[in-house]
């Protein structure tokens, strides 16, 4: 099956239900393939990076091997791509169902190699669009972010993305380009949202989330590009306990700190690709606004939130 992503497309041997097909060349094709099972031992390759749950749990690791990279995500599956990224195949382990397989590879692997390219931004943020310019919310897994997103899009502001942000030069500014229509949200979360899609399929075997796909449920998703006009960086729950809705400025060399911590990347052991890597994010943090946002985790709150976030934006000073 051939799917639409970015400006990509996407010949798939795995379903992947949040794409829509493709009806028209794109960019470049992405083959995906499903190899024979695999069952991992971390001794098989030399791993060069991992990543990390925060409580320290293992849960994905990067090795080179002949002609490109493996990312293993822990007991799941082996995903192997070719040194330019454009040829992966999916290696699971025994008894991985399919949608599980599909999210690790549209929000975990696709990020990796769309920023392989080069030329693009990107960051493990959401998005929603507002006025014609994007806000993106930046933070550790488990913060909000896809909350945020969601009760905006549930409010009629279309969704550019929930989990990873596509951004690109546009004229000396810095565009975001949407990914798809889909939104990853606990059951109270969606019951605070969009309570018809409370019987949508689990995002995949090892979580509750569910996973919607936006046209099933008439939430908006934006169709184009559009330029980034702000970033909010949500502070952990502990700095939000108790708290009102409040923002604060960050500055410039602070902001490169965070869009380097919330990067994607494969392998930036490479100087050209870290020199890029840098440079992207230096630019990012001298053209687009970036502020630290507290706001009580309080789902009966969600409303007041969204609603200071707008004043925010419109330039009204926001009380505390």
């Amino acid at each position: 099956m051939h799917y639409r992503l970015c400006d990509y497309v996407i010949d798939s041997e795995l379903p992947l239900a949040e794409l829509n097909s493709a009806t028209a060349p794109g960019r470049e094709t992405i083959t995906l393939r499903r190899g024979p099972a695999v069952t991992p031992n971390q001794s098989d390759h030399e791993w060069f990076h991992e990543w990390r749950y925060p409580d320290g749990e293992l849960w994905t690791s990067f090795a080179y091997t002949p002609g490109g990279y493996v990312c293993r995500f822990a007991d799941i599956a082996d995903f192997h791509l070719n040194d330019t990224g454009n040829t992966i195949v999916c290696r699971p382990v025994a008894g991985i169902p399919d949608g599980t397989l599909s999210h690790i590879f549209l929000n975990q692997v696709m990020p990796i190699v769309f920023s392989a390219t080069g030329d693009r931004l990107i960051l493990h943020s959401s998005a929603v669009a507002i006025g014609g310019q994007v806000i993106g919310f930046l933070g550790p897994t488990g913060q909000g972010k896809s909350t945020l997103a969601g009760s905006f899009c549930g409010a009629g502001f279309p969704l550019l993305t929930d989990d990873f942000l596509v951004l690109e030069d546009a004229g000396g500014g810095v565009q975001a380009v949407p990914t798809f229509g889909g939104l990853r949200l606990w059951d109270d979360v969606i019951s605070a949202v969009a309570e018809t899609a409370i019987n949508a399929p689990d995002v995949a075997h090892y979580t509750d989330k569910k996973r919607i796909c936006l046209g099933e449920y008439d939430l908006p998703f934006c169709n184009e590009p559009l330029p980034m006009k702000r970033f909010y960086l949500l502070e952990d729950d502990d700095s939000a306990a108790g708290s009102d809705v409040m923002f604060r400025r960050v500055s410039a060399r602070e902001a490169v700190m965070e869009f380097t911590r919330y990067s994607f990347y494969l392998d930036l052991s490479a100087g050209a690709v870290r020199q890029t890597e840098f440079e992207r994010v230096g630019q990012l943090a001298a053209a687009v606004p970036v502020y630290r946002l507290s706001y009580p985790r309080d789902l009966r709150q969600l409303e007041t939130v969204r609603e200071k976030i707008l004043r925010h934006l419109d330039g009204e000073a926001v009380s505390n």
